[in-house]
């Protein structure tokens, strides 16, 4: 069966200094190490539309945050999950939930 990381746990991502790409390098090569898989271009064409939406729910900040981190993030090979951005994950969530504020 193949081990598949949240997008957004998204979302760990090496090209260019974009975070999202970056992020989803990253989160590729850690489902890679767990012995699973996940489509790069699918994940930053996944997680540009879903900055977007964050943009507009006035989370783009939160957004952001998330996938600086998740670009740095640790891989926990047994799980094929990113690891270390449960604050970051947090704050987006509260602000999502919450509606957020315009940027």
């Amino acid at each position: 069966m193949t081990k598949l990381i949240p997008v957004f746990a998204l979302l760990g991502l090496a090209a260019c200094g974009n975070p999202v790409k970056k992020a989803c390098n990253n989160a590729a090569d850690c489902a890679e190490e767990a012995g699973g898989e996940l489509d790069v271009d699918t994940c930053i064409s996944d997680s540009e539309a879903a900055q977007d939406e964050a943009d507009e729910a006035g989370c783009g900040g939160e957004y952001k945050d998330l996938a600086k981190c998740s670009a740095g993030a640790e891989c926990d090979a047994e799980t094929g999950a990113l690891t270390g951005c449960d604050a970051d994950f947090e704050a987006y969530l509260t602000c999502a939930a919450g509606g957020g504020e315009e940027s």
